[in-house]
């Protein structure tokens, strides 16, 4: 890997690569106008592009700009790097992680000169890096031992040592050049790799699974490096699954059969690897354990957790019900077998979406009571993506000008998530769905957009976006969606037909369209336009109280409401319903460190969505003996935006800075200002 000083990629560098990679064939002539840049400066893009890629990953032939086959993951993947990936620690942990690996798969120890050699580092160099891998394990079961005769070695327990590999061969297969690296240095071979792709389509045929194209991917990367290391170390080892027997499901034999060319592998060994196999498999599997009626009921708790911290109703409940049952069953068998999944979204997701994360991690209780543990940070972010994903569902446009598909490689609750952020940030698009690329090769679709997470040939409009959309690629993807309507006069007519349809007489829409789409190939304009975001509830002076009167426990209700009834936000039912739910329960409804939230559903009396922040001079009382200062009095809004502010009011209260300072305020204009700035 070419590295340039530690410099990364900058941002117009990408804004070029993603066009690049969305068309494959497009001119130079072509990007120059979408980014008002001269055709040399287009060309030193270019250059700096390449300087990063395999030799010739990029060309320019006939003014046409030109992707080879082998520069397109490693074009991909440079979009979604961090800055650091382009710096030599990045070469340094890819080169430790290839280490680990030899050290868990090789039948023997190895020395520093053997290490020194096949990964082409001086033995100081090897010597360091194994410093700093013995480092990492410090704390661990497992230990990388080291003897004179015959070198480093991994000693402990087989399951850990398994476990690890697992999570070292997703962090190789995840990283830019890792899958190359590992078949550069003889760690293993395409041929292993393609007949262990073929045998999961076998599986997949016969107990009735469907893999994600993620999964795909990655699964014969994982079943080979268990194969390496069952090889290689045939020792006696066993696992207990004390509430699921594996080997009394109907998919067992069917996994056991499809290895049997493998006569080194003993039983705890096929278990594993059908473990790996179908606690990996997330979306529609029809893999069910034997007791899921106790899952199916910690899903309803869930849920309704969900519904009463929220204060939202859920469209199709019971299909999300179904959704997170089918994740939910395999997550168990991860975690009860300590497998460590992988989520490369979990710190973004927990930055943009913390108060989601919160709530859904307060609401897994049930699922963790039925493992003996707390879910980790990954899995809570997994369901996380589901429950976001699903509470801005809405029915169908019917009026939508362009039809669009999301292709997403990763699992369903990443792809759902991404399909209904592009639905709120295109709201004139019908989309059709979000699929597998296999799933969509093998439904023929016409639309006129798809969004795609890893590069995609179609006569389709194609756009790459990275499966997180965060506000910088949010506004980036608005601009480019903007600049491919105004250069395709096609879509650019047809908009501005639909706009004016109703009068237009039906049978001369084809001839006003194609008449609008000459006009602007002979006169092309460059507008672009873009959308603002939902904001939720509007937040104004009026939806702020300072009180500096005493208030007592029982008063508490009425008094934050008081302004939502003036308003007629809210009927009086609502404000019984609040008062029967929060005097029960109060120690649940909260938004911040005792901040309080009181609140029912939007059908008991809503009749629109409200909210008002009240703060006390002179604190609450609560039963609890805690004094509070600050409330919040919610009108929920059936279609569930108020989420919006409720997450961004509790962000703000989760800072002590933020909250002393409202605390402080003696206005409601002073605490307005305060919310304004953040």
């Amino acid at each position: 890997m070419k590295v340039e000083g530690g410099m990364g990629m900058k941002l117009m560098d990408k804004e070029v690569l993603n066009f690049i990679l969305a068309h494959q064939e497009i001119s130079l002539e072509t990007v120059g106008q979408l980014l008002s840049k001269k055709e040399e400066e287009i060309r030193k893009m270019i250059e700096r592009i390449n300087s990063v890629l395999p030799e010739g990953s990029i060309k320019i032939r006939d003014n046409k700009i030109l992707v080879s086959g082998g520069g397109i993951e490693e074009s991909f993947d440079m979009l979604t790097l961090q800055e650091k990936s382009f710096l030599q620690e990045y070469e340094v942990e890819l080169r430790r992680n290839l280490i680990m690996y030899r050290l868990l798969t090789h039948h023997d120890p190895s020395s520093l000169q053997q290490l020194s050699e096949q990964f082409f580092v001086s033995r100081n160099t090897a010597f360091t890096d194994i410093k700093k891998i013995k480092e990492l394990f410090r704390h661990d079961p497992i230990q990388l031992s080291y003897s004179r005769k015959g070198g480093y070695q991994f000693k402990g327990p087989e399951m850990i040592i398994r476990n690890k590999l697992i999570q070292i061969t997703r962090d190789l297969i995840k990283t830019v050049y890792g899958k190359t690296k590992m078949i550069t240095f003889h760690l293993l071979s395409e041929t292993d790799i393609h007949s262990m792709r073929e045998k999961l389509e076998e599986i997949e045929h016969h107990i009735g699974i469907q893999l994600t194209d993620e999964q795909v991917n990655e699964l014969p990367y994982i079943l080979c490096a268990i194969l390496a290391r069952a090889k290689n170390h045939p020792i006696e080892w066993s696992f207990q699954m004390h509430r699921y027997d594996i080997r009394n499901t109907k998919e067992y034999p069917v996994i056991r059969d499809a290895f049997q060319d493998y006569p080194f592998l003993k039983e705890p060994d096929l278990i594993y690897l059908t473990l790996q196999i179908l606690s990996s498999n997330m979306i529609e599997s029809a893999f069910r354990l034997s007791d899921s009626d106790e899952i199916s009921l910690a899903v309803d708790r869930f849920v309704d957790h969900l519904k009463s911290k929220l204060a939202i109703e859920f469209i199709k409940e019971s299909d999300l019900k179904e959704k997170i049952l089918l994740h939910i069953q395999p997550a168990i068998f991860r975690n009860l077998l300590g497998f460590q999944i992988n989520n490369p979204l979990k710190t973004k997701f927990i930055k943009d979406h913390g108060f989601i994360y919160q709530v859904v991690s307060e609401s897994a209780a049930p699922f963790e009571n039925l493992i003996g543990h707390a879910l980790s940070p990954e899995e809570r972010v997994y369901l996380s993506m589901i429950v976001l994903g699903w509470m801005y569902q809405t029915k169908e446009n019917a009026k939508s000008i362009f039809k669009a598909v999301v292709l997403c490689h990763n699992g369903t609750s990443i792809s759902k998530l991404l399909l209904e952020n592009l639905k709120e940030m295109f709201p004139d698009f019908e989309f059709i769905g979000a699929y597998s690329f296999r799933q969509f090769e093998n439904r023929p679709i016409e639309v006129d957009f798809i969004f795609t997470t890893i590069p995609y040939k179609s006569k389709a409009t194609t756009i790459v976006v990275p499966p997180f959309l965060e506000q910088e690629s949010r506004q980036q993807l608005k601009k480019l969606v903007q600049k491919l309507l105004d250069l395709d006069t096609k879509k650019k007519a047809k908009g501005i037909v639909y706009a004016i349809k109703d009068f237009i007489p039906t049978d001369k829409m084809n001839l006003v369209e194609e008449t609008v789409k000459t006009f602007f190939e002979s006169d092309r304009k460059n507008e672009t336009g873009e959308e603002s975001d939902a904001l939720g509830l509007k937040l104004t002076e009026q939806n702020i109280s300072v009180l500096s009167y005493e208030i007592s426990w029982e008063e508490v209700v009425d008094t934050i409401f008081a302004p939502l009834l003036e308003r007629n936000a809210i009927e009086p039912r609502y404000l019984q319903a609040v008062k029967s739910a929060f005097y029960k329960h109060y120690q649940t409804m909260l938004i911040g460190p005792d901040v309080y939230l009181p609140h029912a559903r939007p059908d008991e009396g809503v009749n629109y969505p409200d909210i008002q922040i009240v703060l006390f001079k002179k604190t609450v009382m609560f039963p609890n003996h805690r004094p509070v200062s600050l409330m919040v009095a919610l009108a929920p809004s059936a279609d569930n935006s108020h989420v919006l502010t409720l997450s961004k009011l509790n962000d703000i209260f989760l800072d002590s800075k933020a909250l002393r300072q409202i605390k402080s305020a003696a206005s409601p204009k002073q605490l307005l200002k305060i919310f304004e700035r953040r």
